[in-house]
C-alpha cells in the first residue's frame, strides 16, 4: 500500500505544477500585450546590426603579410629590415646544408637595395601542377609554398628538397617579396636563365627565360634575389648595420666550415650613414662568457679580406672612380676550424680553468635518430657566469631551447657522476652530496649546434627551439663524451669541483647578505630608511620623485628648495662602488652607499624566484618613487658619480631604465644679471627672473628691475650677451648700471663712458674671452651648492621649468659593450677605446 500512495502523491504534484505553469504563461502573455515596445540598445544606434557577414575580411595571397608584417618578421623597425636579409640568406645556407652550395654572396647597394646570391641548385621554374603558374612565381607569391615540408629520408626522391633546413614554413622569401618595394628574382638552372620582377609582392611581368650560354654564363647555376624594402611598411628604413651583418655571416662560416660567405658593401659613405657604429668593437673581439645575449652578439673577431686594401697601383687607377666605388669594402668568411675555432676566439682573452693552463677546447659531435649534434665547451677561471650559445639548423636561438637544456643537464650529470666515482670508499661516498648544476656551470662557455629534420621553432623569428626529441639526444651525447674526458683527465674534474665548491660558498654568503638587506627593505617605513634621506610627505607614489645628489652641500640647498609633498632628496657620500668591477655579488651588499640607495628606492635587493634562476628578479611595485633623478654637479667628478650610478642601475636592476624611471637633472651653467631687454633672444632653454630693484641714482632712468637669466649652454650665453650689447647700442650707448648695480662713475672701470666692464668670467670658455658689457655680470655654476634654494627650485627642481633627460637604451648591444669597456677591469681595452674616441669628445658634453 505504501508504494501506491507515493505514486498518487507524485501524480498530484505533477498535475498541480502543470496548472501553475499554465497560469504563469497566461499572465506573461497579458503583460507582453500591454507592455510598451522595447527600444534597441544604443538609443536607435544600428552599429550592432553592422557586424554581419560582410564585416568578415578574407585576406588572400600576400595580403596578410602586408597587413600584419610583425607576425612574420617580428618588427617593422630596423630589426625587421635586417630580418629580411636573414630570411634570404638562410635559404641560401640551407642549400649548403643539403650539400649543393659552396658560396653565398651578400651585397649592399645604394638606396637600401640588397642582393643575395648563391651557387646552389636554383629555384625550380617549371609550371607547378597545383597552381598552374611557374614554380618560381609560386614560391615568391604563395605563402607556405616551399621545398621543406617533406619528411626527408624514407620519401621518394624528388618529393622533398631538403632533409635539414632553417626555413620550415615556406614563408621566408615570399614575405621578403611582400614587404619589398621592388624585387627581382634571377635563377640559373639546367642551362637556362630565368628572371621575374615583382612590385610589393605582385608580378609586374611574365617569367622571362633564355639560354644561359647566350649571356656567356654557361654552366652557371644558383639564385640571385635583389630587393628594396618598402618604405610604406617599415616605420623607418635606417641603413643596414654592417656590424650585425658581419657578425651573423661570420657565425654562419663557423657553423658551416665548408661554406664561403662574402659580404660586399658598395654603399657610398653618405648612404651608409651610421651603419658602421659598433663595427670596431665587433672587429676587436672580446669575451664570450658574458651571459647576456646582447653581449654575446658583439663577441668574436672578423677579418676583412685583402680586397679592402688595394695596392698603390690600384689606388692610382681608382682616383677617377665614383665615391661609391672608393668606399666599397669586402669581407670574406671561411672558418675550417668550425665550432672549436669559434669558441677559442671567444675565449681568447680569458684564463682557462685547466691546471695546465691549456686553452684547448673540448669539442665533440655525434648523430642519433637523424639529429646531428656539435658541441664545443671550456671552463674559464675569470668568468663568473654560465654562457651557452646555441644554434639550430644555422639559426641563432637566442632564447635557448631543448638543445640548451640538454647541454646544461648533461654537464651537471657528468661532473657529479665523476665526483661520486672518485669517492672510492663507502664512507666518503655516503657523505658525498651532488653539487647543484648552477655552481658546476659557473665559468662554463659552450657552443652547441644541432641539425634537426622538421625542427619546431617558436615563431617565425625562430628564437627558441621547441623540438622535444632533441633534448635526450644532446643530453646523452654530451654526458657520454664529457664523462669519458673526465675519466682520462681526473685533474680537470677536480678543478671544476673546486671551482663549483667556491661558487657554492660564495652564493651562500651572498644569500645571507641578501636576507639581511631584505629584512630592512621589506619594511618600507621611515625607521629603516637611510638616516640622510629626506623623504616626501605624500603617500601616493604617482608623481613622486627622489633626487640623488652628491654631498651635504648640495643636499642642503635641495632639501630647502624641494616641494616636500612629492619630492625626496637622498645625498651620497663620495663615489659609490663601481659594480662592473665587482667580481663578487656580496660586495654590493657590503657597500653602505649602495645599501642606502637600494633601501631608499625599494629595489627589492635582487631576490631570485628560485635557486635555479640566474637572472635577478625585480618587482616594479616595490619601487618607492615614480621617478629617480640623478642631480650632480656639472664637472668631472659629478659626471663620474652620475656614470657610476647609471652603471649600477644598468647592471643591478636594468628594468628601472627600461621602464623609463631614471632621469638626469640638467642644472644651468650660467646665471646672467643684466638690464631688461626690449627684444630678448630666443634661447634653447632659459629661465628669467626679476632681480633686485635699482638703487636710487643709478643710471638707466629707472626703467625697471635688473633681470637674472639662467643659460644652459655657452651658445645661449653668447646669444644673450650679444642681445645686451645690441640693446645698449640701440639706447645710445647708455648702460643701465654696471655689474655692481651702481650709477655712472668717472672713476669706475665699468662706466658708461668706456662702455665695458673688466669683470671677467672664469671657466666659461671662448664666449667669455672678451670683457662683459657694462651692467652685466655672469656667474658660472661649478656646483649645486653655489645656488640658493630658490634658484635651485626655479632652474632644476620645478617640474614646470626644469630640464630633465630621460635615460634609455636605444641599442642594447652597443650599450652593453660600452659599459663593459669603459667601466670594466680591462685597462688596456679601455685605454685603446679612449685613444680612438678622444678626438670626438667635447668637454662641454660632461655638463649633462
Amino acid at each position: 500500500m505504501r508504494p501506491s500512495s507515493r505514486l498518487e502523491e507524485r501524480e498530484g504534484f505533477l498535475e498541480a505544477h502543470s496548472t501553475l505553469l499554465s497560469a504563469s504563461t497566461l499572465v506573461r502573455e497579458k503583460e507582453t500585450a500591454s507592455a510598451p515596445p522595447v527600444e534597441k540598445l544604443g538609443d536607435g544606434d544600428d552599429s550592432l546590426d553592422e557586424y554581419g557577414a560582410d564585416a568578415i575580411t578574407v585576406l588572400e595571397g600576400l595580403e596578410p603579410v602586408r597587413k600584419r608584417p610583425g607576425m612574420y618578421i617580428g618588427s617593422t623597425g630596423q630589426r625587421g629590415v635586417h630580418q629580411l636579409v636573414w630570411e634570404v640568406v638562410d635559404n641560401a645556407v640551407d642549400e649548403a646544408l643539403a650539400g649543393f652550395c659552396s658560396s653565398v654572396y651578400v651585397t649592399l647597394q645604394n638606396g637600401g637595395e640588397v642582393v643575395v646570391e648563391d651557387d646552389g641548385r636554383g629555384i625550380p621554374c617549371a609550371v607547378h601542377r597545383k597552381t598552374g603558374k611557374s614554380t618560381l612565381e609560386t614560391v615568391m607569391t604563395v605563402l607556405h609554398a616551399g621545398g621543406k615540408f617533406g619528411k626527408g629520408e624514407g620519401e621518394k626522391e624528388g618529393t622533398t628538397g631538403y632533409r635539414v633546413s632553417g626555413g620550415l614554413h615556406g614563408v621566408g622569401v615570399s614575405v621578403v617579396n611582400a614587404l619589398s618595394e621592388s624585387l627581382v628574382a634571377e635563377v640559373w638552372r639546367d642551362g637556362k636563365y630565368h628572371r621575374m620582377e615583382f612590385c610589393q609582392g605582385i608580378p609586374v611581368g611574365p617569367l622571362l627565360t633564355e639560354r644561359a650560354s647566350e649571356r656567356g654564363e654557361s654552366g652557371k647555376r644558383g639564385t640571385r634575389i635583389t630587393w628594396r624594402p618598402d618604405p610604406s611598411v617599415f616605420k623607418s628604413i635606417a641603413p643596414l648595420k654592417t656590424a650585425q651583418l658581419v657578425e651573423r655571416l661570420d657565425e654562419l662560416a663557423f657553423l658551416n666550415p665548408e661554406l664561403r660567405l662574402v659580404l660586399s658593401d658598395l654603399r657610398s659613405e653618405e648612404d651608409r650613414g651610421l651603419s658602421d657604429l659598433g663595427l670596431e668593437s665587433a672587429n676587436e673581439g672580446g669575451e664570450g662568457g658574458g651571459g647576456e645575449e646582447e653581449e654575446e652578439e658583439s663577441e668574436g673577431t672578423v677579418e676583412e679580406s685583402k680586397e679592402e686594401r688595394p695596392s698603390e697601383e690600384e689606388e692610382e687607377s681608382e682616383k677617377d672612380s665614383s665615391t661609391a666605388a672608393k668606399s666599397a669594402r669586402v669581407w670574406e668568411f671561411v672558418h675550417e676550424g668550425g665550432l672549436s675555432e669559434f669558441l677559442s676566439r671567444l675565449l681568447e682573452k680569458k684564463k682557462p680553468l685547466s691546471p695546465s693552463g691549456s686553452k684547448e677546447v673540448l669539442a665533440f659531435q655525434g648523430e642519433k635518430d637523424g639529429i646531428e649534434v656539435l658541441v664545443a665547451l671550456r671552463w674559464s677561471s675569470d668568468v663568473y657566469r654560465e654562457n651557452v650559445i646555441s644554434f639550430c639548423n644555422n639559426i641563432r636561438t637566442r632564447d635557448g631551447g631543448t638543445h640548451v637544456e640538454g647541454v646544461r643537464q648533461a654537464v651537471a650529470k657528468a661532473v657529479n657522476a665523476g665526483l661520486r666515482k672518485a669517492a672510492k670508499d663507502k664512507e666518503r661516498e655516503s657523505k658525498w652530496k651532488a653539487l647543484p648544476g648552477e655552481f658546476i656551470r659557473e665559468g662554463l662557455t659552450a657552443v652547441v649546434a644541432v641539425r634537426v629534420p622538421n625542427a619546431e621553432f617558436e615563431g617565425q623569428t625562430k628564437n627558441r627551439l621547441g623540438s622535444v626529441q632533441v633534448r635526450p639526444v644532446v643530453d646523452a651525447l654530451v654526458n657520454e663524451k664529457l664523462s669519458e674526458f673526465f675519466e682520462w683527465n681526473p685533474v680537470e674534474l677536480q678543478a671544476v669541483n673546486q671551482r663549483a665548491l667556491q661558487s657554492q660558498a660564495a652564493a651562500q654568503a651572498a644569500k645571507a647578505a641578501r636576507e639581511l638587506v631584505r629584512r630592512k627593505s621589506s619594511l618600507l617605513t621611515s625607521t629603516v630608511l637611510p638616516g640622510k634621506l629626506a623623504d616626501c610627505t605624500g603617500n601616493d607614489k604617482r608623481g613622486s620623485e627622489v633626487f640623488i645628489v652628491e654631498g651635504d652641500s648640495a643636499s642642503g640647498s635641495a632639501k630647502q628648495a624641494r616641494d616636500r609633498r612629492f619630492q625626496a632628496v637622498l645625498p651620497l657620500r663620495g663615489k659609490i662602488l663601481n659594480i662592473e668591477k665587482a667580481a663578487r655579488e656580496e660586495k654590493i651588499y657590503q657597500n653602505q652607499e649602495l645599501q642606502n640607495v637600494i633601501a631608499a628606492l625599494g629595489l627589492a635587493v635582487g631576490l631570485r624566484k628560485d635557486e635555479t634562476q640566474t637572472d635577478v628578479a625585480f618587482d616594479d611595485s616595490s619601487l618607492r618613487y615614480e621617478r629617480i633623478i640623478i642631480m650632480t654637479d656639472a664637472d668631472v667628478d659629478g659626471a663620474h658619480i652620475r656614470l657610476l650610478l647609471l652603471t649600477f642601475f644598468y647592471r643591478y636592476q636594468k628594468s628601472v631604465i627600461e621602464n623609463g624611471r631614471v632621469f638626469v637633472a640638467c642644472p644651468p651653467l650660467f646665471k646672467v644679471t643684466h638690464p631688461p631687454l626690449s627684444n630678448p633672444p630666443v634661447l634653447s632653454h632659459a629661465v628669467q627672473q626679476g632681480g633686485d630693484e635699482k638703487k636710487k641714482g643709478s643710471s638707466g632712468g629707472g626703467r625697471g628691475r635688473r633681470r637674472e637669466t639662467y643659460c644652459w649652454s655657452e651658445e645661449d650665453l653668447a646669444l644673450l650677451l650679444k642681445a645686451v650689447r645690441q640693446e645698449r647700442e640701440k639706447g645710445g650707448g647708455k648702460a643701465e648700471g654696471n655689474s655692481d648695480g651702481e650709477g655712472d662713475d668717472a672713476n669706475s672701470e665699468g662706466s658708461a663712458e668706456s662702455g665695458r666692464s673688466n669683470v671677467m668670467l672664469e671657466g666659461a670658455g671662448d664666449s667669455a674671452s672678451e670683457n662683459l658689457p657694462a651692467g652685466v655680470s655672469v656667474q658660472r655654476y661649478k656646483g649645486l651648492g653655489e645656488m640658493m634654494a630658490k634658484q635651485l627650485w626655479d632652474t632644476t627642481m620645478d617640474p614646470g621649468k626644469r630640464v630633465l633627460k630621460a635615460v634609455s637604451v636605444e641599442d642594447a648591444q652597443t650599450a652593453d659593450v660600452l659599459v663593459r669597456v669603459l667601466m670594466g677591469d680591462c685597462v688596456a681595452e679601455r685605454k685603446k677605446f679612449i685613444a680612438n674616441k678622444a678626438q670626438d669628445l667635447r668637454l662641454s658634453d660632461l655638463d649633462y
